[in-house]
């Protein structure tokens, strides 16, 4: 069986990351995103993909997650300053190298692979030879 994982991944930026490099409440944060994802799908403009939300238990917006394009929309609207900062943070992530992040039973398995019997799971283990 050939299994192929992709490492490439989209570089998203949280709301978090935004209030802490802009000095803004994060409360205010998610007011501007949610009021730009009305907009821009009204508009037909936005793709699902380009973000995610992010909620707790309570069901309540914990953070969204922006690709460049949204992050770059949402942050046109503030000081130069602060756009300058987004900006920078922005180059930062597409230079930096893109991590895989690997399903939790993968995670958990390649940590524990030394006390799995030989013989189980043996496309995991054959995966875990290939990392």
């Amino acid at each position: 069986m050939n299994t192929q994982i992709s490492t490439t991944s989209v570089q998203q930026m949280s709301t978090k990351e935004i209030a802490v490099l802009t000095g803004k409440l994060l409360g205010d944060i998610h007011r501007d995103v949610k009021r730009m994802i009305i907009e821009l799908s009204d508009d037909g403009i936005i793709h699902h993909e380009q973000y995610q939300e992010v909620k707790d238990n309570r069901n309540y917006t914990k953070e969204f997650l922006l690709d460049k394009e949204l992050t770059t929309i949402l942050i046109s609207g503030y000081s130069i300053s602060i756009r300058a900062k987004i900006v920078r943070r922005l180059n930062e992530l597409e230079t930096a190298p893109a991590k895989a992040i690997l399903p939790y039973h993968m995670r958990r398995y390649l940590a524990n692979v030394s006390n799995v019997p030989r013989g189980y799971f043996s496309d995991l283990t054959l995966f875990a030879s290939v990392i």
